[in-house]
C-alpha cells in the first residue's frame, strides 16, 4: 500500500499521530452539516478522482396486478462525471510545542490540528451547500431544477415555522415523502429560538416535529440562505474517496508542516427534492 499521506518517514510517533487523528476527527464531527442530512457513498479510495452521477427520471406509480406484469421502470433519465475534489487546510506543528511534550510528558497540544480540521469542515459544507463556481460544481443551494420558496418575514412571531412547513408541503406536494431536514444560515436559526405564538415552547421544537430529518444551523450560507431537504439517497449523496486524514507535507526552520485533507464529491440526482429558502423565491 502506498504511503501517499507520507507518514511513514515523518518524525513523528504512533501516539503523537493518534493524539493528532482523534483532535480532527472529533473536531470535523463537530462542525460537519451536510454529512448529518446526506448518505454517505465510500470511501471509494484517495485514487477515485470522478464518479459517475446518475439523474433519475420521475418514477411512476408501482404496479399492482395478480401476476406480476411488467410495469415502468425507474430509469436515468441522464449520466455525467462528478469529480471528487480535494478539500484541505495546512497547519503547522512547532518545534518546540512537540519537544516540550516530548521531555516533560505532557500530551501534544494539537490546538493547530483541530484549527485546521474545523476550517476543512467548513470547506465541505461550503461545496456541498453553495457549490464551487471555479469547478463547475453546483451545491444543494446552486443545483439546477431545485425547487424554489419565497422566504417570509421571520421576525414576526410563528412565520419561520410557517414558511419551513410550507417548504415540506411543496415538497410533500411533488410526491416527495419524509423525512425531511432543514439547514439554516445563523440568522435564520436564531429566529426559531423563541417561543412560538401561545405555546410554552420554541419555534424550533416545532419546526423538529415536522422536520423529522433534524433542524440544523449551517455557519457557510449567507444572510437568509436556507434549504429545505426530502432525505434519502435516492435523491442525493456525498461520495468519498479518501476520508478525512492528516498528511505529512515538510519540516522547515525545524518545524513540521501537515495537512488535513479528504476528497468528495456532492452527487445530485434528483434535484427536485431540494426546496431553497430564497429572498424572492428566486
Amino acid at each position: 500500500m502506498s504511503d501517499y499521506l507520507m507518514r511513514d518517514g515523518a518524525p513523528l510517533t504512533e501516539a503523537e499521530w493518534e493524539s493528532i487523528d482523534s483532535t480532527v476527527v472529533a473536531v470535523a464531527k463537530e462542525h460537519l452539516v451536510g454529512r448529518r442530512v446526506l448518505h454517505i457513498f465510500g470511501p471509494l479510495g484517495p485514487g477515485i478522482q470522478s464518479v459517475p452521477n446518475e439523474r433519475l427520471a420521475a418514477p411512476s406509480p408501482g404496479a399492482i396486478s395478480f401476476e406480476g406484469s411488467e410495469g415502468a421502470a425507474i430509469e436515468v433519465a441522464g449520466r455525467e462525471q462528478t469529480p471528487l475534489l480535494v478539500v484541505h487546510k495546512d497547519f503547522c506543528l512547532n518545534w518546540r510545542t512537540l519537544e516540550t511534550s516530548r521531555q516533560m510528558g505532557l500530551p501534544l497540544d494539537t490546538g493547530a490540528a483541530a484549527a485546521a480540521a474545523a476550517v476543512t469542515a467548513r470547506a465541505e459544507d461550503r461545496l456541498i451547500f453553495l457549490g464551487d463556481q471555479e469547478a463547475g460544481v453546483e451545491g444543494l443551494l446552486t443545483a439546477k431544477g431545485r425547487r424554489t420558496l419565497a422566504l417570509s418575514d421571520w421576525s414576526e412571531c410563528g412565520s419561520a415555522f410557517d414558511n419551513l412547513v410550507n417548504a415540506v408541503a411543496v415538497l410533500s406536494g411533488a410526491g416527495y415523502t419524509p423525512p425531511y431536514a432543514a439547514v439554516l444560515s445563523p440568522d435564520l436559526f436564531a429566529c426559531l429560538l423563541r417561543v412560538y405564538k401561545d405555546s410554552d415552547t420554541l419555534e424550533l421544537t416545532h419546526a423538529k416535529e415536522a422536520l423529522t430529518g433534524g433542524v440544523y444551523e449551517c455557519p457557510v450560507l449567507g444572510q437568509k440562505q436556507g434549504v429545505v431537504l426530502a432525505l434519502g439517497r435516492q435523491h442525493f449523496d456525498l461520495a468519498v474517496g479518501q476520508d478525512l486524514a492528516t498528511a505529512y507535507l515538510e519540516s522547515r526552520n525545524l518545524n513540521h508542516y501537515l495537512r488535513v485533507m479528504e476528497t468528495i464529491a456532492l452527487r445530485i440526482k434528483d434535484p427536485g427534492a431540494i426546496c431553497a429558502l430564497t429572498k424572492g423565491g428566486k
